[in-house]
């Protein structure tokens, strides 16, 4: 009864809106708007708002879906029904605020997994035999890598806290180059922004800081070697360490946990990435027999070192 009342009570705000709508011909652009959210929301949810008419102008409707998630804090699948009941209509900006509320609905309400209590430094076998696990797996390894750093960090940093390692993340907001391999040789490029896992290493009663990034490295590289190779100024001030479940633009709790819908996204970002880049290409004129000599190459050509 309740229930009802609820729908009642709004689907009369929500007609005066609907009285006010003007119809026009359907907006072509939706299908990147889809393409994009639907590596990021559940099918369902998809389905249903592909069923909204979309219309090339709007409205501040949205402002009341916000108000209901805000109010019932119940299942935006739900709330997408009570749209589709009483708009005919939706605008592609409507949409893409509709989309982005569900999504960050389904974040703030996403399981967190708290991260293990008592982490230990790792030996130098337990380093190597890690860091090939990881280096096995596709998502951290794919042919062509194109970005997507940030996502494979926050994977990696949750597979390492399930092994009981501890690890952080290590941020560089400067020029990084680094290559990769192909069929033809190694080719390199540049990002103005890159982030690692790093993790600590008993070697010898010495405890000593490596950089996992698989998607370069065939093998992890001492923390001030990974630098000297890679970064244009090794001893950049751009560079800072971040908790071992750093994901960009915010932190999942004030304590170390793993956020569900995060990791979800992450993993189908990568995915995403991979089916759209070409693999194992090489031009000519990029291609070298080892990573040392792309990077040097690169390095040459457009830094000037």
């Amino acid at each position: 009864m309740m229930k009802a009342t609820w729908i009642l009570a709004f689907t009369s705000m929500f007609v005066t809106f609907n009285l006010k709508c003007q119809i026009s011909k359907p907006d072509i652009l939706t299908d990147e708007i889809f393409e994009y959210y639907e590596k990021l929301l559940p099918e369902s949810y998809i389905k249903r708002i592909r069923e909204l008419k979309i219309v090339g102008h709007g409205s501040k409707r949205m402002d009341e879906f916000q108000a209901l998630l805000d109010l019932k804090r119940a299942d935006p699948l739900e709330m997408i029904s009570c749209v589709q009941k009483n708009y005919e209509t939706i605008s592609v900006s409507e949409l893409q605020d509709l989309l982005g509320k569900i999504k960050r609905y389904l974040n703030q309400h996403a399981n967190l997994s708290k991260c293990q209590g008592n982490k230990v430094a790792m030996n130098e076998s337990e380093l190597i035999k890690i860091y090939s696990d990881l280096r096995s797996k596709s998502l951290y390894n794919n042919d062509y890598p194109a970005g997507n750093c940030f996502d494979r960090a926050y994977l990696i940093s949750k597979e390492l806290d399930e092994r009981g390692l501890i690890s952080e993340q290590l941020l560089i907001n400067d020029y990084v180059v680094a290559a990769y391999k192909t069929n033809d040789g190694y080719v390199a490029e540049s990002y103005p922004v890159h982030i690692v896992n790093i993790v600590k290493v008993d070697i010898n009663g010495q405890t000593l800081e490596y950089v996992l990034d698989p998607i370069y490295l065939e093998s992890p590289l001492l923390l001030s070697d990974y630098k000297a190779k890679f970064l244009i100024q090794k001893d950049s001030v751009y560079i800072t360490k971040h908790p071992q479940d750093f994901i960009e633009g915010q932190q999942a709790s004030k304590s170390c946990s793993y956020n569900d819908f995060e990791l979800e996204v992450a993993r189908q970002n990568i995915m995403s990435s991979q089916s759209k880049k070409p693999r194992n290409i090489c031009e000519i004129g990029t291609c070298f027999n080892s990573p040392e000599l792309a990077i040097q190459n690169f390095k040459r050509k457009y830094f000037n070192p």
